[in-house]
């Protein structure tokens, strides 16, 4: 509350914030109290009577460089104004906008009785497209209309940084052109290779809540492979999306190593990683004490000389994620204790994967075996996935040619696993079993919910004692429309069209793998694709 006082406000953060009384959830001004903000957010703030954001009433107010955006009034009908309110008792008030984003819907904003005096300057009405407003991250996201709009000449002298400590002027959108961003969150961008001549170059000069964003092309050689994030909370992304950004690997190292306790904060995205080869475990990507987001990826023809993880491996990700991403034409080779021809993950307290395909990928042998995923001493949910055309050759205690759950739990919802195969048809599906490996496990678990799993003959699934499919589940041909060619869509006649389960579909997704709505005729489809 301003009260006769004429502040100014400078990259602050006002949020969460609520009045239960007379306006101004984030901010209130009264007479005469004449504040100024400069590069400010004002958000998500509630107030039970006029502006959620905003209430002024016989002052005057200046925004500058400002976001009001996604406050709210659920209050009384007559003075429900989410954003700003602007009343006086005879004189007209003076609003100044320079440069700012607000929202001027319906319903935004309120002036009266007497009209005030606007006075506005190059602003914006559009979502300001903050990373993770339902988590309270506030910051950019590479794309927002706050990018580099802002005007430099309003800040204060000596004004140097943003509330994260970043420098307060930075070229974000790639201009070549230093400019202040709207808000009070600056975006510091690399370009690679605009700015940058490797990926690993910009990843080692950006901070904590930066993006990297990567030129459509492919990238190969010395700090193109083994990328590291150390750490760093960065969203790493590419400009054309996978199928126009490669990392070749040429078969010299992997994709990416992430290992120093990132979490979901940190984000790969967009790229295709191919060719890699390690001498054991994750051949294109590996994590270790690490939970990132990786979305939207393709790992390929990959493998691994020994070890787990012909594509990826994960092995204590707490929370590793891994939305709308292709998994296939990996390879783990013959051997002993070999398992996951395109992903394994081992001794991890939880795990995700919604919208994926793991396609095509072997594990050529050994006494373990899941040719497509193998889950080890892991808790893991698969949402939306198709798990098709793997190929086992273990022989021996292990087996699945699509999925092998040995210790730990699968949570298997509105999912295929249909079309895989072992040698001499051993559990072409899934293998569940019991390992003295991780004594201090339980039994695995495989728990399968809305799904499309085989379960009308052995040997498809072993061990069934440790198989819990819901009466939702369907257990018929998915009826892909080129399986052959790798075309693993749906036809208009498969029977897991419409026959998921809605609920199951996490609240930040909203596309399926080839980017349709994710939802088509009121249910979800089974599977990675939705028929459209």
């Amino acid at each position: 509350m301003f009260y006769g006082a004429t502040p100014t406000v400078v990259n602050c953060l006002i949020t969460e914030n609520h009045n239960s009384a007379i306006g101004g959830g984030g901010v209130a001004a009264q007479q005469e109290g004449n504040p100024v903000f400069v590069n400010c957010t004002i958000t998500n703030n509630t107030s039970d009577s006029y502006g959620g954001g905003i209430d002024i009433y016989d002052s005057d107010i200046t925004l500058k460089n400002t976001i009001v955006w996604g406050n709210e009034n659920p209050g009384d009908a007559a003075y429900e104004v989410d954003e700003i309110s602007i009343t006086d008792s005879g004189d007209p008030n003076t609003i100044t906008l320079d440069h700012c984003d607000y929202a001027n819907e319906e319903g935004d904003i309120f002036m009266g009785p007497v009209t005030p005096i606007v006075v506005e300057t190059a602003c914006i009405n559009s979502d300001p497209l903050f990373r993770e407003p339902a988590s309270g991250n506030f910051l950019l996201r590479y794309g927002s209309p706050c990018l580099d709009t802002g005007l430099n000449a309003s800040l204060p002298g000596g004004i140097t940084t943003d509330l994260n400590g970043l420098p307060r002027i930075y070229d974000g959108d790639g201009s070549m052109t230093d400019e202040v961003d709207i808000g009070c969150f600056e975006l510091e961008v690399g370009f690679v290779p605009l700015q940058y001549a490797t990926i690993q170059a910009a990843l080692d000069a950006v901070q904590d809540g930066s993006y990297v964003v990567v030129a459509e092309g492919t990238y190969t050689g010395a700090g193109n492979r083994d990328l590291d994030t150390k750490g760093t909370y960065v969203f790493l992304m590419s400009q054309g999306g996978p199928s126009a950004c490669v990392i070749d690997c040429q078969d010299l190292g992997r994709g990416f190593y992430i290992h120093s306790g990132e979490t979901n904060d940190t984000v790969i995205q967009g790229f295709t990683v191919r060719n890699g080869l390690a001498a054991s475990n994750g051949g294109a990507v590996f994590c270790q004490n690490a939970g990132p987001l990786i979305r939207n990826c393709i790992v390929e023809c990959s493998k691994v000389g020994a070890g787990n993880g012909g594509g990826i491996y994960c092995d204590s990700s707490g929370g590793v994620r891994f939305v709308n991403c292709i998994i296939r034409d990996n390879v783990v080779p013959a051997g002993d204790l070999v398992s996951g021809g395109g992903i394994c993950i081992e001794d991890t307290s939880s795990a995700e994967m919604v919208n994926c395909l793991i396609v095509d990928n072997s594990a050529e042998g050994g006494n373990l075996g899941g040719g497509g995923v193998a889950v080890i001493a892991t808790d893991i949910t698969m949402t939306s996935c198709t798990v098709a055309g793997n190929y086992s050759g273990t022989l021996a205690f292990g087996g699945g040619g699509g999925i092998l759950c040995r210790a730990g739990t699968v949570n298997f919802n509105n999912s295929i696993v249909w079309g895989n195969e072992q040698v001499n048809d051993f559990t072409q599906e899934i293998n569940i079993r019991v390992t003295t490996f991780y004594p201090s496990s339980p039994n695995p678990e495989f728990d399968a919910n809305a799904s499309c799993l085989d379960i009308s003959m052995n040997p498809t699934i072993v061990d069934r004692t440790f198989l819990s499919p819901d009466a939702d589940c369907v257990s018929a041909d998915p009826i892909y429309v080129d399986a052959a060619n790798g075309d693993y869509r749906l036809q208009v006649t498969s029977p897991v069209r419409d026959e998921g389960i809605n609920g199951f579909i996490p609240s930040d997704v909203t596309t399926d793998l080839d980017g349709n709505p994710r939802i088509a005729n009121t249910t979800v489809d089974m599977g990675a694709y939705e028929y459209q």
